[in-house]
């Protein structure tokens, strides 16, 4: 309607409107609150991502499809009203949003205004039941009040992808070893000749641990892994799967940019599956310049700095 009554009367006359006065810099609480004021604008999408099981088959499918609908119509709402906004020359003011500023120039202030106000506060009133429906979802599914299963030992299978044998690996290995026999090291092979080398490598430092290797024919590294751990997880479904992912910490923390992508990955594709629990054991660089030398079984450490001559 906004866009008709631009098209078929014209602009509508330009009226006074007190401009705030500039920013003085784009500060921190500035950017914060633009955050904040999107993560509110879009706060309607948890009820879909929240009640995909109550869509019909396929639920992920459909539940994708209106999530999709809903971006399309966001989107052409914030595009709308941001022209529009513009077009008629409105600003924010104090004591009214600039929907209902607009409303008011387009509807003028009769039914169809308050027929808007009202459709905005419905929508408001949805999102807060959606909300309390989903803390109330949350606390039945979490109470104990009616849960009855009995608290028994289940089999752990710990499963160490690797790409690489290094120093970050010994760790995650020795830490396995806390989880019972059932150890599994797997490598996914990409190259022949790194497959070669790895069980060489492996066969000095792998301790003992079995290496599975995985074949790859269109050189994936994440599928191999998630198959493995579905077969796994197909032969023993009420037992537990716990993934032990190297975890390099640089000693800058904007060097952890250049490690551990694989590993985010694997983490974010596993995030959802149940029985599999993904572990992050971590080993610390030191800053470049100092060198740690290891004597004996590595009770004893000297470490020192060194200099770098001046030119």
């Amino acid at each position: 309607m906004g866009f008709g009554r631009l098209l078929l009367g014209g602009p509508p006359p330009s009226q006074a409107a007190e401009v705030p006065p500039p920013i003085a810099g784009l500060t921190l609480f500035l950017l914060l609150r633009a955050f904040s004021s999107g993560c509110a604008a879009l706060t309607g999408v948890e009820a879909i991502s929240n009640g995909v099981p109550a869509f019909r088959p396929p639920e992920s499918k459909n539940a994708a499809t209106t999530m999709a609908w809903m971006a399309a119509v966001l989107g052409t709402l914030f595009l709308g009203i941001t022209m529009l906004s513009h077009l008629y020359g409105l600003l924010p003011r104090e004591g009214e949003t600039l929907v209902s500023q607009l409303a008011r120039q387009v509807l003028g202030a009769g039914p169809l205004y308050y027929l808007v106000q009202a459709a905005t506060m419905l929508i408001l009133i949805l999102w807060f039941r959606t909300v309390h429906g989903h803390y109330g979802a949350a606390g039945d599914q979490l109470s104990l009040a009616r849960y009855h299963r009995p608290l028994v030992p289940k089999h752990i299978t710990a499963i160490v992808p690797i790409s690489h044998v290094n120093r970050a690996v010994i760790p995650v290995l020795d830490y396995a070893r806390s989880f019972g026999s059932d150890i599994r090291a797997v490598f996914v092979d990409l190259e022949p000749e790194e497959t070669t080398q790895m069980k060489a490598q492996w066969g000095v430092w792998g301790g003992g641990v079995p290496l599975e290797i995985l074949p790859s024919p269109y050189r994936s590294f994440l599928v191999p892994c998630l198959a493995y751990i579905g077969k796994i997880r197909e032969k023993d479904p009420d037992g537990w799967v716990t993934v032990l992912l190297p975890e390099v910490i640089p000693a800058r923390w904007w060097q952890t940019l250049l490690h551990n992508q694989r590993a985010l990955i694997i983490r974010a594709a596993l995030l959802f599956t149940p029985g599999v629990i993904v572990t992050a054991v971590p080993y610390h660089l030191e800053r470049e310049g100092e060198v740690t030398i290891w004597l004996g079984s590595g009770s004893l450490r000297l470490r020192f700095k060194t200099r770098r001559p001046h030119t």
